[in-house]
């Protein structure tokens, strides 16, 4: 990215259906900035297993299911 941030994305679909993805956005220093994700380890969450870690790791918050597209729409929208 232009402003030297960082995105690594996996995003799988699996043969029987499902999918398991993994946005993750992070700073010039390796600081992750925002991850969103669909691991089931965070059952607390009402969006349970979406997610998103804002910041810090143990930083949880609900989110939608993510597409690609999505991420990349949000991201423009926060260095404009």
């Amino acid at each position: 990215m232009r402003d030297k941030t960082l995105l690594f994305v996996r995003d799988y679909l699996f043969s029987e259906g499902s999918r398991k993805y993994s946005f993750h956005w992070q700073d010039v220093h390796g600081n992750c900035i925002l991850r969103w994700d669909n691991a089931p380890h965070h059952q607390g969450v009402s969006t349970f297993p979406y997610h998103r870690h804002f910041g810090k790791e143990e930083h949880i918050q609900e989110s939608q299911p993510m597409r690609l597209e999505t991420v990349l729409e949000y991201i423009q929208g926060q260095r404009e």
